[in-house]
């Protein structure tokens, strides 16, 4: 499992790789940046298929706060700090826990969830819900 990075926009009018972040390259088929075939994407980094994307609980953040993934893609939230949070879809005021609620993760408790579906997923924590929002954005698979 590897902890990753920041998420990065698809590029817009590229024709060449440096405009992809981390390991992305692009690819004009589909005007955005892809990881090679074999690899999936999470945040700005290509990893082995095999392997997850993981995000921190680290006291009052989510790390990366806004992730960037393949559809099919699994993501593992760690609580890595002292207090107890939640991973829960949605915001309060809009469809909260509506595709996914982890319940109450205490310190070194983990939660995931498999991503099959293309689209933006806002998520929070129910107890800091004002301060503790991010989002997993999905894209669709080659």
């Amino acid at each position: 499992m590897r902890w990753c990075g920041e998420a990065d926009e698809p590029a817009d009018d590229v024709d060449n790789t440096e405009e992809c972040a981390g390991d992305l390259s692009y690819e004009a088929s589909s005007e955005s940046c892809v990881c090679e075939a074999g690899l999936t994407r999470c945040g700005d980094t290509c990893v082995d298929t095999e392997e997850v994307c993981a995000v921190a609980i680290d006291d009052f953040a989510f790390s990366p706060a806004s992730l960037t993934v393949v559809e099919g893609t699994t993501v593992v939230w760690t609580n890595v700090g002292t207090e107890t949070h939640t991973v829960t879809s949605g915001t309060p005021e809009e469809e909260p826990g509506a595709v996914f609620s982890s319940g109450d993760l205490a310190p070194e408790d983990s939660t995931e969830v498999t991503f099959n579906d293309v689209g933006a997923f806002p998520y929070y924590c129910e107890p800091h819900a004002e301060s503790m929002r991010a989002e997993v954005v999905v894209l669709a698979a080659d």
